[in-house]
């Protein structure tokens, strides 16, 4: 089966507030060329009921932003099998991922381990139980050999005609990065943590540095409860939405260290800060990914 476009959405942990939040993050993809494809422009679908929220538009790929999740949405792929497609799109969805949580500009993540994969070509993969017999029968080998036999497969709209052949996968503790290991190379460097990220980042190793000499830091988690119970560095939790609120109970002269998950959100919170007369607070940079990355790999990633 060669279908015309293969889509993949994953779920959103915390959906970007504004959404139009992403239209800024969507043109510097388009400037820097951080992420794969030949993309050429952004469009607001915000005023369309049920449509794809903020996209950015590609030739061969489009990117997509709403407030349950990211798509990437593979197309123009002529004589390429559904599992070659799959694989690509895939690669690319999650570079993608990648560089938004790098962003220090934009804050809201996805999970990785939340995803659903659509072909989005009722003629080659009609809406029926043939039709999805065939889409499983070539995508689930890929679905295996990237996310283990463990990785739950459900077909969803299986009542709607009009909807295309939908499979949602769901993933424990999925490592994003080990995935892309698994996935052929593109055309644009994976970015696993930023650097640098705000003009007063530490580096995992500084932290480990910091903790280990005894120092007397406060270290402030400012993921969301669902992030912190998955994973944490044993942190203060407050949610990067909530700190203008803690700010006064706060101690001017503390040493703060802050951390996301991949820099963004914590790089926010240290502009919040310092320009609240914090001067000894600090971005993780690269978030806990960075400190998993690099201090203890026995965490789980997410």
């Amino acid at each position: 089966m060669n279908p015309i476009r293969l889509s993949v959405k994953f779920a959103a942990i915390e959906a970007p507030e504004p959404l139009d939040a992403a239209i800024p993050l969507f043109h510097r993809f388009m400037q820097q060329g951080l992420v794969e494809g030949l993309l050429i422009d952004v469009a607001d679908y915000q005023h369309v009921p049920q449509g794809p929220g903020i996209l950015l538009v590609g030739h061969d790929i489009d990117y997509g932003v709403d407030e349950t999740g990211f798509v990437a949405i593979r197309k123009r792929q002529d004589g390429v099998s559904a599992a070659d497609q799959f694989r690509d799109v895939l690669r690319m969805a999650l570079g993608a991922l990648q560089a938004m949580e790098a962003d220090a500009e934009f804050r809201a993540s996805f999970d990785p381990g939340q995803l659903r994969v659509a072909v989005m070509d009722r003629l080659h993969a009609p809406n029926t139980d043939e039709g999805a017999a065939v889409v499983e029968s070539e995508l689930a080998p890929v679905f295996a050999e990237l996310f283990g036999t463990d990785a739950k497969i459900t077909r969803t709209d299986r009542d709607d005609a009009r909807a295309p052949v939908t499979l949602e996968i769901a993933v424990a503790g999925i490592d994003a990065e080990a995935v892309l290991a698994k996935l052929p190379p593109g055309s644009v460097p994976r970015i696993p943590y930023a650097a640098p990220q705000s003009d007063w980042d530490i580096t995992a190793e500084e932290l480990k540095e910091l903790r280990d000499s005894g120092s007397d830091l406060l270290l402030i988690d400012v993921r969301e409860q669902s992030e912190f119970d998955t994973v944490n560095l044993g942190g203060q939790l407050v949610p990067l939405g909530t700190l203008d609120l803690e700010i006064p109970e706060l101690a001017k002269d503390a040493h703060l260290v802050v951390h996301c998950k991949a820099g963004g959100r914590g790089a926010e919170a240290v502009k919040q800060l310092r320009k609240a007369g914090f001067e000894n607070a600090w971005n993780l940079r690269g978030g806990i990914l960075a400190w998993i990355d690099r201090i203890d790999s026995s965490l789980p990633r997410y």
